[in-house]
């Protein structure tokens, strides 16, 4: 899978995960089965779609402890102000594709054409080297 799909697919997951909006859930599955016309998505494969993302999601974050971690329950700052759930993944979305061009807009392209599993096993590299060198300024 290309990494602009798993991309795509995280941002309507999580999107639906703060939201409930069903929509959301629909363009999951649509990305996940782009065979299915999105009129025969009926509530069981939405709901296919959901679990199978999250259990994605589960297995990636063992595989890429470094880079998948958990969003914070609460994101609210100390005035009580949390961005809309759409301004974090689009920062997260650009974060992730930032590193993995460098800054090099040249390179964006490649970056989301490369396979997931490469893309996050180098997002984790750059997460570990990060945890480390936190670890040695303490």
């Amino acid at each position: 899978m290309p990494f602009s799909t798993f991309i795509s697919a995280d941002n309507y997951y999580q999107g639906f995960l703060h939201t409930k909006n069903e929509a959301l859930l629909s363009h999951l599955a649509t990305l996940l089965y782009p065979k299915v016309k999105s009129r025969h998505l009926t509530t069981p494969l939405l709901l296919n779609a959901f679990y199978w993302f999250s259990s994605l999601k589960h297995y990636f974050a063992r595989l890429f402890p470094h880079f998948l971690q958990p969003m914070s329950s609460s994101s609210e700052d100390l005035l009580g102000y949390a961005p809309p759930i759409g301004e974090v993944l689009w920062t997260a979305m650009n974060a992730q594709i930032r590193a993995l061009t460098g800054g090099d807009i040249t390179k964006e392209e490649a970056v989301l054409s490369m396979d997931t599993w490469r893309a996050l096993t180098e997002l984790d590299a750059k997460a570990k080297e990060v945890e480390d060198i936190k670890r040695q300024t303490k």
